[in-house]
């Protein structure tokens, strides 16, 4: 398994349990052609990104802060030893699509920026993805 952070992707057949979200990941990137190549992963939702994945419906756009890829193990019903690539999610945002932008919907889902109940509220704050993406090539960008 390793970690990773900072990925881009689209999100399809949610599939909402009780503690977690799973679903599939559609990722791409560029070739030395230029030709775009996609890749499907498992995808899981849990812990700290659990509440906002269940609002993920198909072809969410997601801009993903902290994962796992692992390969996990199962047996199949012949009694087989399989596995499956998983990517666990523990930390996102998910992009909303304007007809001009792609911007933030909601703040990332660590402690400092998790919306607060009760007195004190503050609605989250939308931040253009131009700010974050002017620091990439722009080769690199993820769209």
């Amino acid at each position: 398994m390793f970690y990773c952070s900072n990925a881009y992707g689209s999100v399809f057949n949610i599939e909402v349990e009780d503690k977690r979200v799973k679903g599939r990941l559609c990722t791409s990137d560029k070739n030395k052609d230029g030709d775009y190549i996609s890749s499907f992963w498992n995808v899981v939702f849990v812990g700290g990104a659990y509440d906002l994945a269940k609002s993920l419906t198909d072809k969410c756009r997601v801009h993903i802060n902290s994962c796992k890829i692992s390969n996990e193990a199962y047996t199949t019903k012949d009694g087989k030893k399989s596995a499956w690539l998983q990517v666990t999610v523990f930390d996102f945002e998910k992009l909303e699509h304007d007809a001009d932008k792609y911007s933030f919907n909601n703040t990332s889902n660590d402690e400092k920026s998790t919306p607060k109940k009760g007195k004190g509220a503050k609605k989250a704050k939308t931040k253009p993805i131009e700010e974050k993406i002017e620091e990439l090539a722009e080769d690199e960008l993820p769209f």
